[in-house]
């Protein structure tokens, strides 16, 4: 089956990302690899540690896109700067509630935003689809910055709507309001419903394995970290 543009792209930003691991770091962009990279590579440095979000993050983007062609939706096209602020959000919530010193941990999240979206300029809009006007790529620029830090906002009420509910076992709120924005043309109901249970149960492992990696007990968006 041929995979969709998005995907694809999706994939190539990870592997891109991962050709040179941080030094002592571990090979490929898994979840699990990089919660170890992480494990293993955690310094106060707070150079490292936006590398090690950013690790972390394509991981998880380069799964999601794993899990979509699995399921069937490898030729639906998919808004590639929705997925990437998604698996932001949960890196970046996970850190911010692991750090005691809230300030520093603010810094390093600012600095990881902007790291991401110069590398996602620089790698899908310049390099890939060849745009050299600068009013276009600029307009780019904003939309991501626009959308990442109205996404970790709306992201985090939903989360806490979630873990809120004694009942839920899942995100219903946070993964339905992911999927209603992540196709560029919205999928049908019935295959929401599809998506739906495979996708809740890899942002559980997702959440479950950042909380790990940075020693942090679950709990939601504790601090507001990107605006």
């Amino acid at each position: 089956m041929l995979r969709s543009p998005a995907l694809s792209l999706l994939e190539s930003l990870c592997h891109q990302n991962q050709r040179k691991p941080a030094e002592g770091g571990k090979k490929g962009c898994g979840l699990e690899a990089c919660a170890t990279k992480i494990e293993d590579a955690m310094e106060p440095n707070e150079t490292q540690d936006r590398e090690n979000l950013k690790s972390l993050s394509f991981g998880m983007v380069s799964d999601l896109s794993s899990l979509l062609a699995d399921q069937g939706f490898a030729d639906n096209p998919i808004d590639i700067v929705e997925a990437l602020t998604f698996v932001m959000f949960i890196a970046a919530d996970t850190y911010s509630l692991a750090k005691a010193d809230k300030e520093k941990a603010i810094a390093v999240i600012h600095g990881f935003y902007e790291e991401v979206q110069d590398y996602f300029l620089q790698r899908v809009i310049i390099r890939d689809r060849q745009v050299t006007e600068a009013e276009e790529i600029q307009a780019v620029a904003d939309k991501f910055h626009d959308l990442s830090r109205r996404r970790f906002q709306e992201y985090g009420e939903r989360f806490k709507q979630d873990v809120s509910d004694p009942l839920s076992m899942s995100c219903p709120a946070t993964v339905t309001y992911f999927l209603d924005n992540l196709f560029i043309e919205p999928i049908s109901k019935a295959e929401k419903v599809k998506l739906f249970g495979a996708v809740s149960d890899k942002v559980l492992h997702y959440w479950a394995g950042c909380v790990q990696a940075f020693k942090q007990p679950a709990g939601g968006t504790g601090v507001s970290p990107v605006h």
